[in-house]
């Protein structure tokens, strides 16, 4: 892998990265960790960001309410910046947790881990973009289609990769986890334990914040 990537400069140094995650995710973590970029990283946390807000986006019919060219350029202003700000919380936590089970790895390894895991979101997000471009704002809204043909082509494209995204989803999360386990020097199993108490911290943090904000609510309308 190194001699693929020595003769090339910047981020498109580690571009076999962008294959090699998908069948050799411990060694391409390694090769992150050994050579590091931020750069790199940041343009995967980015992808990451975007795919994730176009996913809610059609998931949520934004384009009921939204012209398409609204939602995407949200997606492209504020999926970096969420992107970038869970790829430092979930670091954080990963590091504090990590603690806890004996890992051995840097808040900027973690980082580095986290960043690798999400690689595979620069091929699901440039698939999405491409169907999102083609079908427009029906893609982010099933009450107003302006074509019912058209649309329902587009409902069968994707109910027919939905395994697809489905096994997607698992080996990303392969990927993630065998990258943990590099970078902390953990078994799987370890790692996998390593991620769930940072999500249940997350989901309890953000359940306090839920309870929190309808309570002072509640009062302020009682008022």
């Amino acid at each position: 892998m190194g001699a693929i990537e020595s003769g090339v400069v910047g981020p498109m140094k580690h571009i076999s990265r962008l294959w090699t995650i998908w069948y050799k995710p411990r060694d391409t973590v390694r090769q992150g960790l050994d050579n590091p970029s931020r750069l790199f990283e940041l343009i995967v946390t980015a992808f990451f960001g975007i795919t994730t807000f176009l996913e809610n986006a059609k998931q949520e019919n934004f384009g009921d309410d939204w012209s398409f060219g609204l939602v995407f350029t949200l997606a492209l202003i504020v999926g970096p910046l969420v992107g970038v700000l869970s790829l430092y919380v979930i670091s954080s936590l990963l590091h504090w947790t990590g603690r806890l089970f004996g890992g051995r790895a840097t808040y900027a390894e973690l980082r580095t881990a986290v960043a690798h895991g999400w690689i595979p979101f620069v091929w699901t997000g440039t698939l999405q973009a491409i169907l999102f471009a083609l079908y427009g704002r029906q893609t982010f809204s099933i009450s107003s289609p302006s074509d019912i043909g058209d649309f329902a082509f587009l409902k069968g494209i994707f109910l027919g990769l939905l395994p697809i995204w489905i096994l997607l989803g698992v080996w990303i999360l392969v990927i993630s986890v065998q990258g943990l386990s590099e970078a902390q020097g953990f078994s799987a199993w370890l790692a996998l334990a390593n991620y769930a108490l940072a999500f249940i911290i997350i989901a309890v943090a953000a359940v306090l914040i839920v309870i929190v904000v309808v309570s002072v609510v509640a009062v302020v309308g009682s008022q």
